[in-house]
């Protein structure tokens, strides 16, 4: 008889593995250990300090066992670590955006977490799969949900001409946006694939924003925006945001090198202040 095959040997490095399960043991017993109970409307003390002791060592022998033929490449780590993190947050900021009472609401967000959570870990595993051989990818999703996320979180403050009379719903509105504009940073981030000979790209956007930002700019001048800076730098911060977003249309498999970035940010310039003078 054949010979049976030798058993596939599971790739990743012993401290990959641990700081894997050092952080999931961490963010699942938050989720199971600290915010189910919360959302379950459980008032007990002891409870509440119990629970979490009882859910770590659980939930650290879950993942070990349920690893133990996982790979744990670049791409698996850093995506396992990502995925899970997002999809959690977004269960409680989507909750506390949608409830006009921040208890409520987050006790509704726990629910949803301890849901979202598994979910978020399972997707992160298949885009460990998918970016296995270019993990620096991640990176780059990473970086423009963050940058994404960050930007809705924060534009709502210029909404309101007394921002210090509209606290909660600023922050609502914020919460909402940056879930909404971290997954259109995690989607229009594939589309930034520039030529491994490219070093122009990142200037590139930056010209590209700039120039959106300007562009922002001349749209609240001639609608005759107030004297207050808010709807300035809103409208500033919204042309820069899209001009990002064409930039990275733009350059989508560029060779641009550094030397004709350079030239065209100078371009842009020298028509800026054309256009200024005109």
């Amino acid at each position: 008889p054949a010979p049976a095959p030798a058993p596939r040997r599971v790739t990743g490095s012993t401290t990959d593995r641990a700081a894997y399960y050092t952080y999931q043991t961490a963010l699942s017993t938050y989720v199971y250990g600290i915010g189910l109970p919360l959302g379950l409307g459980v008032e007990s003390g002891r409870t509440l300090v119990a629970t979490p002791l009882i859910v770590a060592p659980i939930a650290f022998g879950v993942h070990v066992a349920s690893t133990s033929r996982l790979d744990f490449t670049e791409a698996h780590v850093k995506a396992s670590y990502y995925a899970p993190t997002f999809a959690t947050y977004s269960a409680t900021a989507l909750s506390l955006a949608f409830s006009p009472d921040a208890g409520d609401g987050y006790r509704l967000g726990s629910l949803l977490g301890a849901a979202a959570y598994p979910a978020g870990l399972w997707y992160g595993w298949q885009l460990g799969d998918t970016y296995r051989n270019n993990p620096e990818r991640l990176d780059h999703k990473m970086l423009f949900a963050a940058g994404y996320g960050f930007i809705g979180f924060v534009t709502p403050v210029l909404y309101f001409e007394r921002p210090s009379r509209h606290s909660q719903e600023i922050l609502r509105l914020g919460l909402g946006q940056s879930v909404g504009m971290a997954a259109a940073g995690h989607l229009i981030s594939d589309y930034y694939q520039p030529a491994a000979a490219s070093t122009g790209v990142p200037l590139g956007l930056l010209t590209h924003a700039a120039l959106g930002g300007l562009g922002g700019l001349a749209v609240a001048a001639y609608s005759d925006a107030s004297a207050s800076p808010r709807p300035w730098i809103g409208a500033a911060v919204i042309g820069g945001t899209l001009g990002f977003t064409e930039g990275v249309w733009f350059f989508h498999g560029s060779r641009d090198s550094q030397e004709r970035s350079q030239v065209a940010a100078l371009g842009a310039t020298a028509r800026g202040l054309t256009a200024k003078l005109e």
